[in-house]
């Protein structure tokens, strides 16, 4: 059967090469993996929500050039209003197509899904359900009784089978399709592959929803690939995708949950860099607790090559931490990971958080001065989204801050809510300025400067899309006089 999937990006590189390599969806990948194993065709069709015309005159386009027998969707809760709107035009231009939707938002909101046109929604893990979905309908059935999916029957009535257990194996699984994402990569972005090597998290984040997945279906639900499953996927992406960049994203929610497992999967990476001329460089995610403050792990990580640790400090304040956001460490235990981090040669790249429900201007500022003090190499940036599924989404509801609605676009970067306590003006400038407070008098005043100056063309549709445009002239020129694209990258720090 011919199965085409749609996923969405709010603002892509460009109109036919929105992504870099690093950004496939790895829930779409795994699935066409799946599905091809089975002899069927699958493709993948990519929007931006931006681009609302365009990317409609690019469905219509593909769907009639294609005449898909499946049309797949996927969706977060920000990106669903327009993954529904070109779900129904899917439906007006070919009615016989079978479509189906899945994701976080679907998984969480099966209701809402199934009261639109789709005619299966996958609630959970899809690659099981999905895969016996296919075969009824490749076999003449009309799909039932397939746990994970709520299926509408001939009548119009929906069929709400059960979940069934988490994927226990993930080495079961044949690696993620990478080559139907090629024609929408663009390879002058500098983004290194992502890997996906576990799934699920253990930790209650008030502002994140893995909490509410982990309750739809039982088994254990934070699961690890084995070292050498893992080593085998690097070695194809390596050898197929790797075009002169030399480093892998090894995505896990926290790399040191399992202490054993981590130390087993860095000798397995030690090992396969010692057979190559040109070693490979990796990073992750390092979550701080007081029990992951080990030397040991740190040690391992270094000597498998590992270059870079994602930390999420979120906010400086340690009230804001434990009592709102639900992460349990102190100050102290941040600077301890720093230090463990930078004693053993790894970059640091920080996550923070600004204009969270009960967040102060105060508290904010102990952000700040936690980053200066960290220094860190990198840093990503985010104003808090009130996702569904979790606990700040109900605080916010109960609180009346959604009753005008919430703006979904530049999700992250718009500053959503206004906070009695933190109001919104005050927490989009503290966005924007944030790069330029925390490294005064660290990075030159340029690179700050080209920052701050790319962050507020962001904010600008229209000039953003210029800039875009203009992006591979300004890479020929810096290239041709040597001048730094970095934006603070390898500076002291």
């Amino acid at each position: 059967m011919k199965i085409l999937f749609v996923h969405s990006v709010e603002r892509g590189l460009s109109r036919r090469k929105p992504l870099k390599l690093g950004q496939v969806h790895h829930g779409l990948s795994y699935l066409s993996s799946v599905l091809k194993q089975h002899g069927h065709s699958t493709r993948v069709l990519v929007l931006c929500s931006e681009r609302a015309r365009f990317s409609l005159a690019l469905t219509a386009q593909t769907v009639r050039q294609r005449a898909p027998d499946v049309v797949a969707l996927t969706s977060v809760s920000s990106q669903y209003p327009f993954i529904d709107g070109i779900a129904r035009a899917i439906r007006r231009i070919r009615p016989e197509a079978y479509l189906m939707i899945g994701g976080p938002h679907a998984s969480l909101n099966p209701e809402e899904c199934a009261a639109s046109v789709y005619d299966a929604v996958c609630v959970g893990e899809g690659e099981r359900p999905m895969d016996e979905l296919i075969a009824q309908l490749a076999s003449g059935q009309r799909p039932s009784d397939i746990r994970n999916m709520w299926l509408r029957r001939a009548t119009g009535s929906v069929q709400r089978n059960p979940t069934r257990p988490f994927l226990q194996d993930l080495d079961e699984l044949p690696y993620p399709d990478r080559d139907m994402w090629l024609p929408w990569i663009d390879d002058e972005e500098f983004f290194s592959p992502a890997i996906v090597i576990g799934r699920g998290c253990p930790y209650t984040c008030s502002y994140c929803s893995n909490h509410s997945l982990r309750r739809l279906a039982s088994g254990k639900y934070v699961r690890f690939r084995s070292p050498e499953n893992i080593v085998g996927e690097i070695e194809e992406v390596r050898q197929r995708y790797l075009k002169g960049d030399r480093n892998i994203y090894l995505e896990v929610e926290a790399i040191a949950i399992d202490k054993t497992w981590a130390l087993n999967l860095c000798e397995a990476l030690r090992r396969y860099n010692s057979t190559l001329s040109e070693p490979l460089q990796y990073r992750c995610n390092y979550r701080i607790t007081p029990q992951s403050l080990d030397e040991e792990v740190f040690r391992a990580l270094a000597t498998a090559n590992f270059r870079r640790l994602n930390i999420g400090l979120e906010s400086g304040s340690e009230r804001v931490r434990r009592e709102i956001l639900k992460r349990d460490y102190s100050n102290d235990d941040f600077r301890r990971a720093i230090d463990l981090a930078r004693r053993n040669g790894l970059e640091v790249n920080l996550y923070n958080m600004i204009g969270v429900p009960g967040e102060t201007v105060s508290d904010h500022m102990e952000t700040v001065r936690l980053n200066r003090e960290a220094r860190p190499d990198y840093s990503y940036t985010s104003i808090f989204f009130p996702y569904p599924g979790t606990g700040l989404r109900k605080t916010c509801e109960d609180r009346g801050l959604l009753s005008g609605g919430l703006d979904v676009r530049r999700e992250r970067k718009h500053a959503v809510l206004d906070l009695p306590e933190f109001p919104r003006r005050q927490v989009q400038r503290a966005y924007d300025l944030f790069d330029w407070r925390i490294h005064k008098g660290q990075w030159p005043v340029h690179v700050r400067l080209r920052k701050l100056v790319r962050r507020y063309i962001y904010k600008l549709g229209v000039v953003d899309c210029v800039y875009r445009t203009l992006t591979p002239a300004w890479r020929f020129v810096s290239d041709a006089f040597g001048i730094d694209r970095s934006y603070g990258r390898n500076l002291p720090g």
